[in-house]
């Protein structure tokens, strides 16, 4: 039986409207009616930067963004041309059935392979059992609409590992799995989407990622294998870069179509020292080094490296200093605030371990204002310091509370009783949660021309109101007896003389 889903029309993206409510769209709504929709919110933030990284592919496809006067016509009409979208769509149809029997979409089959589960294509689900038979055996079942999230998720975030050492096929990481990605939020899809447009002409994005006439996204393509390569043929072939071989297998069931088994094979692996524009580069000994994600550290703490444009030795995210340029040109306001998205994973070898979104909110005047830049550093410096300064009084505390009630010689075992002690009291994740909301406003203040002493003064103030509050949270887990109120008289003197290295004049 022929099976057909249409991902241009059939409703596949969850997103969010105006007014807050939740309802999936085809592809085409999602772009022709972005101005009515808020954000694409997928249950997993892979599948989210994965559909918006497809929807980049085909606006640079469809409208041109060599110049900033492009680019500004656009997003002066506030919306995309529907019908410049309906005749590209007519064209390629076909191309955008999931199912299709010559061209499904962004699949491709591998007859040497034997199908298995589609769990296997889920980014992390497989887990430590990634090599594990047992995992065959769960056979989950997915709609359309979630195999074709999974399916651009797949392919940005896939993890290396063997798929059949007999015949030599092992998979390499796909494009986004290594580092976060960032993207621009405005308050609408269409905002979003446009601001994450950056200009495509010779030189842009990046020079390896520039124009060619061959390159085209690869559902285009009737083999999107050929020619094989390391290095695309520009900015469309990577947005649609295939790094697997995939082929769904759907299924008629009592509840309709659903898909339990795919035949998924290496697609082709991408060279390792391309750069990604929606990655943030600093310069290290080895050469650029891509920002990862590091589940201990909130996005805001990285503000000043990521809003530092102009900065030595590093290649920004592009969408920043894409914004940066339309604000210089008055295209953009630049008191208007928007939102930095990142996604990240951490992942050990072909298992995907932790998977995170996080943004941060950001006036765009920052960008062009080095010197303020310098004072965000300077804060989160401040904030590192008192955290360090934390941190030894807890070790105060809890070597304290260990040593009056064990004996332990060994001084690896007391740091380990130490380190423990401190993760369970978990205090030092709260005093970094509790300055996040003052550290924002005051992003915001030092935007709207606030002086730099008392923006400095505010932060003192908060810095030493919550690292006492978390010494006393500490203390007050550490419990009233003798032994426990002797360590936390130690402590306490500890975080004081720690304080006074940092602030020698004290606040009143």
């Amino acid at each position: 039986m022929t099976h057909s889903f249409s991902l241009l029309d059939d409703p596949w993206i969850p997103c969010l409207d105006l007014e807050g409510n939740r309802r999936e769209v085809g592809l085409r709504t999602a772009l022709a009616d972005a101005h009515r929709l808020r954000a694409v919110e997928c249950p997993s933030p892979l599948e989210t930067a994965a559909i918006l990284r497809l929807m980049l592919a085909v606006l640079h496809r469809v409208f041109s963004s060599e110049t900033p006067s492009e680019w500004s016509r656009r997003w002066r009409a506030g919306c995309w041309d529907a019908a410049d979208l309906d005749a590209y769509f007519e064209r390629w149809k076909d191309r955008f059935d999931l199912f299709h029997p010559l061209h499904p979409f962004l699949q491709q089959r591998d007859d040497r392979l034997p199908p298995r589960t589609i769990v296997n294509l889920i980014p992390g689900a497989a887990s430590s059992q990634w090599f594990n038979h047992q995992v065959e055996t769960n056979m989950t079942l997915l709609t359309p609409a979630e195999a074709a999230r999974v399916l651009l998720a797949v392919q940005a975030f896939g993890t290396p590992g063997i798929r059949h050492p007999q015949l030599n096929l092992y998979f390499s990481g796909a494009p986004w799995l290594v580092g976060m990605v960032f993207f621009v939020a405005g308050n609408t899809l269409f905002e979003t989407q446009a601001l994450n447009w950056l200009q495509y002409s010779s030189g842009h994005p990046r020079p390896n990622l520039e124009k060619t006439p061959d390159d085209c996204p690869n559902w285009e393509r009737d083999d999107p294998f050929t020619p094989e390569r390391e290095v695309p043929l520009g900015y469309l072939d990577y947005l649609s870069w295939p790094n697997r071989r995939i082929f769904l297998l759907p299924e008629d069931g009592p509840d309709g179509v659903r898909v339990r088994e795919v035949i998924d094979a290496p697609g082709l692996k991408l060279r390792a020292e391309l750069q990604d524009p929606f990655k943030h580069y600093e310069s290290s000994k080895k050469g650029l080094s891509v920002m990862f994600l590091n589940p201990a550290k909130a996005l805001w703490r990285n503000s000043h490296t990521l809003l530092g444009i102009h900065g030595e030795g590093r290649k920004p995210v592009q969408a920043l200093s894409w914004l940066s340029n339309l604000a210089l040109e008055g295209v953009v306001p630049e008191h208007t605030r928007y939102q930095l998205y990142a996604v990240g994973t951490v992942s050990d070898q072909a298992k995907v371990d932790f998977t995170r979104m996080e943004w941060m909110s950001f006036p765009v005047h920052l960008l062009q204002q080095d010197e303020k830049v310098g004072v965000i550093k300077e804060l989160i410096e401040k904030a590192e310091e008192v955290r360090k300064s934390l941190r030894d009084a807890l070790d105060r505390l809890a070597e304290q509370l260990i040593a009056m009630q064990a004996n332990l010689p060994d001084s690896r075992k007391l740091e380990k009783y130490v380190n423990g002690l401190i993760t369970h009291w978990n205090v030092e994740p709260l005093y970094w949660q509790s300055l996040e909301q003052t550290f924002l406003r005051l992003l915001d203040d030092l935007a709207n021309g606030a002086g730099e002493n008392s923006i400095r003064t505010n932060w003192q103030k908060t810095l030493q109101q919550n690292v006492w509050a978390a010494l006393e949270a500490a203390v007050t887990q550490a419990g009233e007896s003798p032994q426990a109120l002797k360590a936390a008289v130690l402590a306490r003197n500890q975080l004081a003389a720690g304080w006074k290295k940092i602030y020698p004049d004290q606040l009143d």
